[in-house]
């Protein structure tokens, strides 16, 4: 739904809130209940939706909300081949306000990232905050990229195809 408002309003910058995902129940249980399992499965999925949405449109964005732990997958996939995340929330009333859960959240990425990466993280989100959204079309373009997430050998199977095709269209 955010990818549709995105681009039919590409005036306006967009920022998907937890990361299209609440939490609620989102670990995966200890012991097989059909329910949880289910729930914990949409509820990534839902994850994964929203980053290959801020992946690909230059006007949108994501809110980490509450980063709770390293073996969350919302921390890999927002946090690990992604620079459309913010660490933010709007849940700033469950610790010492105003940043209790951005600095909890930079605890858990201090276990693998580095200082420069977290600040990198507040750069970016802090540019894409105050840039005029013409401008970030201008610098990412209609899709920013798409190999966000992507390993490094299927974007050189890629490559290799492209030139081939541009060779045999040479020829």
């Amino acid at each position: 739904m955010i990818a549709k408002l995105a681009v039919e309003t590409r005036h306006l910058k967009h920022i998907i809130v937890h990361s299209g995902s609440y939490g609620l129940q989102s670990y995966y249980p200890s012991k097989v209940d059909p329910s949880l399992v289910i729930t914990a499965l949409s509820q990534e999925m839902l994850v994964q939706e929203a980053a290959l949405v801020a992946n690909r449109l230059a006007n949108v964005y994501l809110d980490s909300s509450t980063i709770i732990g390293l073996p969350h997958y919302k921390t890999q996939l927002l946090f690990h081949n992604n620079n459309r995340s913010a660490l933010g929330s709007d849940w700033p009333y469950c610790m010492k306000a105003p940043y209790g859960p951005i600095l909890a959240g930079e605890k858990v990425l201090r276990n693998f990232l580095s200082e420069e990466e977290i600040s990198g993280i507040h750069e970016r989100a802090l540019h894409f905050l105050e840039t005029p959204v013409s401008q970030l079309f201008e610098e990412y373009g209609q899709i920013v990229n798409e190999f966000a997430g992507r390993g490094e050998e299927f974007i050189q199977i890629i490559e290799r195809s492209r030139k081939r095709k541009k060779n045999l269209d040479k020829n």
